[in-house]
Order: C-alpha cells, then structure tokens, then sequence
C-alpha cells in the first residue's frame, strides 16, 4: 500500500554522488521547487524547479531545471553559465517499498571547464538515483530568485517555432528576467526553467520543463542551445511516463527539435504574470 508520506515528493532526496535534491513546494498542477546542494564537480546550492504531475500510476512522471549559478556565491567559474535538465520518475513499487527517484540528467554546458573535463560545447547525459532522507538537515536556502542588483532592468520575451510543422512542440513561447528564471508556453502548457541571462558567447544555455498530456500523463524537459548569430535552437527533449519499475528502462524517450527563434519585448499581460 502507498502512504501518503511515500507518494510526496516534498523532503530531500540524496544521489550516488552525495548531492541533495531538497523539494520545498508541490502544487496540485505539479509545479514543484527546491534547491540542489553539491559538493562534486559543483560545490554549493543551487535553485531547482520543475514539475511533478499525478499519473494513472502511483508512480509520477517528474522533470527539473536546475541553475547552476550557486546562491550566495561570488567566486565565478564556467559553470555559471550551464543549466540542466533532470527528466525521470519517482517510483513507489520498487523491490523494497522504499521510494527512488530516477533521472535522466541533461547537463547543458555552454563553455568548456577543464576542472570537469568538459572540453566543449554540448548536452553531457547521465543517469542518477535519488533516494530519501530521512533525517532532517538544516541550513538549505529557499529564496525565489538569485540576489541581483539588475533585477530592475525587466525581461525578455523569446519565441520558438518548430521549423518541422508536424512536430509535436510546434512552439515554445517564454520570457525571461536577468536572473535566468523562466515562464512561458509549450502548445498552451505551462512551462518554466532557467536561461544563462549572460551568455560569453553566441551560445545560450536554456531548460524547461512542463507537462505533456497526450495518450497518457508526462513530463518533459527542454535543453540545449540557442545560437545567437544564426537565431535558431537545438534542443534535446527528454520525455518521461510512469510506467512501473520493472519497465523503468522505458521511462525517458529521448529525441531533438530544432527551431527557428525570435526574440521581442515581452507583452504587458506577460509582464504581470511573471
């Protein structure tokens, strides 16, 4: 039987590297946001959203963005400019009754950094495990966005369209503030995320995630690039279902769209919804 305490994805949640996924909020549509804590590759805290939305399962399908500009961190590297996207399932009829979460985990680094060994440009792919933690530690940071003196300066409004017609993402619609948070539209749907707001290059950093109801509940995650020079975006799409543990191989469906972007002043009624 699934309690209710198995089935809440609010609590932290540590992987095979050390790292806490620490889940502060989850609305019913299943928005859910948190913080990231690493100690590996990245050291510091780092804000997280992303949704959660129930299934015809107890399992749920779940996708994240991560920042990784640390909160509170002066001491810039490379990887402030990267985001990542985390597409997977919380899974409840594991061997043991014991919850996992497991993901498939975009990382979207925009500039090399030696110290990790990314010597390029590019979507680096990974699986991870997430399991519960049970006792309760303190110090985690929840604030709701980056401290930026800049934050007065507005927003921006970008807009995608799908250059295949019979894709099933025909376009993304989103504006973004100079803190990278995002809020936008996927065929209607809600989506959010980050953007590097400050790219070096003509290379921006971007992922979002939201929900998708087709034939069944999912959730999915948009990452990659946008190419300044040539306003277009690659995009790898990760989708995930909640299809029981033993299927779990099946759970994230991975492909790439691509589009051609357009960047505008963001309306008044975007503005206020922000």
């Amino acid at each position: 039987m699934v309690t209710n305490m198995q089935s809440s994805l609010i609590g932290r949640w540590r992987n095979e590297y050390g790292s806490i996924l620490a889940v502060h909020s989850h609305a019913s549509d299943g928005a859910l946001s948190g913080t990231y804590t690493s100690e590996t590759g990245a050291s510091g805290t780092y804000r997280v959203n992303g949704w959660a939305p129930e299934s015809e399962l107890s399992n749920r399908p779940i996708s994240l963005s991560v920042f990784w500009r640390p909160i509170g961190c002066t001491e810039v590297d490379p990887s402030w400019n990267w985001v990542s996207i985390m597409t997977g399932v919380l899974f409840l009829d594991t061997p043991d009754s014991q919850p996992i979460i497991r993901f498939l985990h975009g990382l979207v680094a925009s500039t090399p950094f030696e110290a990790v060994e990314t010597r390029r440009c590019g979507v680096y792919a990974e699986s991870l495990t997430f399991r519960r933690v049970t006792s309760h530690e303190a110090g985690l940071v929840t604030p709701e966005h980056f401290p930026d003196d800049d934050l007065a300066l507005g927003s921006a409004r970008a807009i995608l369209v799908n250059v295949d017609p019979a894709s099933n993402y025909k376009n993304v619609d989103f504006t973004y503030d100079v803190s990278g948070d995002c809020i936008g539209r996927v065929n209607g749907v809600v989506v959010t995320g980050f953007i590097d707001p400050r790219p070096p290059a003509d290379v921006q950093g971007i992922a979002l995630t939201g929900i998708c109801m087709t034939n069944r509940v999912c959730a999915v995650g948009f990452g990659g690039f946008i190419d300044l020079r040539s306003s277009t975006a690659t995009l790898d799409l990760f989708e995930s279902a909640a299809v029981k543990y033993p299927n779990k191989y099946s759970a994230v469906a991975v492909s790439q769209e691509r589009f051609v972007v357009e960047f505008k002043e963001p309306s008044a009624e975007q503005t206020r919804n922000r």
